[in-house]
C-alpha cells in the first residue's frame, strides 16, 4: 500500500534533489568516520596484519542503506523528470552521485554489502510497477524507457 508521500505527490520527486545531495554526501562521510575510527581502535588492540579492512554493517544499517538506495534511485527514474532538460539534467547529477556513493562504498564496508545495494539499485530499473516504468513520449519529445536506460549504462560505465 503507498504511503501517504506516494500517493500525494504531484511531484515532489523532484523538489529534494538539493537535499538527495546532501544525504548522500552526509552518509558517506559518516559513513566513512565511523569505519576509520572502528579500524583504528581495532588495530590499537590486535596486530594490525590481523585486523580486516572492511567493515560489516548491521543488518538495521545495512536496511537503512538500502532504503535510502531504493527512494533516491525510483526518485532519479521517475518519468516526470523527463518533462523538462532542467529535471532531466538534475536527476542526472543525483543518479551519478548515487552511482559514485555506491562505489565508494566498496573501499568502506564488505563487498557483499555493497553488492547487495547495487542489487537494490538495478533492481528498481526491472520493477513494472509505479510511474517510473511508464515508456512514454516526454514533453520535450526524449522517450523515458530510452532515458532511464541511459542511467542504467552510466552506472555500468
Amino acid at each position: 500500500m503507498p504511503g501517504y508521500a506516494e500517493r500525494h505527490s504531484s511531484s515532489t520527486g523532484l523538489r529534494w534533489w538539493p537535499f538527495a545531495y546532501e544525504v548522500i554526501l552526509y552518509t558517506k562521510k559518516s559513513l566513512a568516520e565511523r569505519i576509520h575510527n572502528l579500524l583504528k581502535q581495532r588495530q590499537q588492540r590486535e596486530a594490525p596484519a590481523l585486523s580486516p579492512t572492511h567493515a560489516s554493517l548491521d543488518p538495521s544499517l545495512l536496511l537503512t542503506l538500502e532504503t535510502l538506495v531504493q527512494l533516491i534511485t525510483d526518485a532519479c527514474i521517475d518519468s516526470r523528470n523527463f518533462d523538462s532538460n532542467s529535471f532531466r539534467q538534475t536527476s542526472s547529477d543525483v543518479n551519478d552521485a548515487l552511482v559514485m556513493f555506491l562505489r565508494d562504498l566498496y573501499s568502506l564496508i564488505h563487498p557483499a554489502h555493497v553488492h547487495r545495494l547495487l542489487f537494490v539499485y538495478f533492481s528498481r530499473y526491472i520493477l513494472k510497477e509505479g510511474k517510473h516504468c511508464s515508456n512514454r513520449d516526454s514533453k520535450i519529445g526524449l522517450r523515458c524507457a530510452w532515458e532511464t536506460c541511459k542511467f542504467r549504462l552510466n552506472a555500468v560505465s
